[in-house]
């Protein structure tokens, strides 16, 4: 409650825009471009976006961005939680209501075996969900 997730740097922000409507990634990119805040800089670049973009479409989930501490403004090297993410959208046929994160320690699992570990767990509960909303 009251956590502003970073949309291109956190996996859960970075699921979001990847698999989300083309009219509210462009209406979210938009909002971010005007923003004043340094962690939302990267909205002004294309490369970046589209690479966000295109990695986890490829995957079927996102990471975070490997320079994102946790926290918003800052890069890992200035403020470290010393974890990384997964995060896989919920999808509702073309509206993605939410994504499903996962976040561990470094210390435990670096991002290859975090993958093997979770990646397809936490796609098929993301899918899960969907069903369940669908059905209801």
């Amino acid at each position: 409650m009251g956590f502003r997730i970073n949309m291109l740097r956190s996996a859960s922000g970075r699921a979001y825009l990847a698999f989300c409507q083309d009219t509210i990634r462009d209406a979210i990119l938009d909002r971010l471009r005007q923003s004043g805040h340094k962690g939302d800089r990267q909205a002004h670049s294309p490369d970046y976006v589209a690479r966000c973009v295109s990695d986890a479409r490829a995957q079927g989930f996102a990471f975070r961005d490997p320079d994102f501490g946790g926290d918003f403004n800052e890069p890992r090297s200035a403020v470290d939680d010393a974890r990384d993410s997964l995060a896989v959208p919920i999808r509702l046929a073309e509206h993605v209501p939410a994504a499903l994160n996962v976040t561990w320690s470094r210390k435990v699992f670096r991002r290859d075996l975090a993958r093997a570990q979770f990646a397809s767990a936490v796609q098929d509960a993301a899918a899960d969900i969907a069903q369940a909303m669908n059905a209801g």
